[in-house]
């Protein structure tokens, strides 16, 4: 599980614009954030290691996150990952070694298209 932590984002972090798209985080949503990547991280091995008896196994993984908001948040000065950075932490710790034949995407959105937009710019990966 994640700390907080100082994230790095050429050209995005710092501006005027990054840091006022980032929301203050509150305790419910830090709950939230542990418990979706706890969530992943013990499905994605089982999903993806996962033999049927018959037809085809799985050739990636899909993460929709509906409620990305801007894809950070501010903690105690600093900035706090999101729950799509920290899926795609453990899809790319796991897909070099593990996994490298699979697949996988990660589809953020919000009910604002700014945030939307900021909350890619974070992610290491276009997807």
């Amino acid at each position: 599980m994640l700390k907080s932590e100082t994230l790095q984002c050429s050209s995005v972090y710092g501006s005027e614009e990054c840091s006022n798209s980032q929301e203050r985080i509150n305790i419910g949503t830090i709950i939230k954030i542990n418990f979706i990547e706890e969530y992943a991280q013990a499905w994605y091995n089982k999903v993806l290691s996962y033999k049927p008896k018959y037809g085809e196994p799985v050739n990636g993984f899909v993460f929709i996150n509906c409620m990305s908001n801007s894809g950070v948040y501010q903690f105690d000065n600093s900035t706090y990952a999101g729950t799509s950075q920290r899926i795609e932490i453990i899809f790319t710790s796991q897909n070099g070694t593990r996994y490298s034949e699979k697949d996988f995407k990660i589809v953020v959105n919000d009910n604002c298209f700014k945030k939307n937009q900021m909350s890619k710019l974070y992610l290491k990966k276009n997807y």
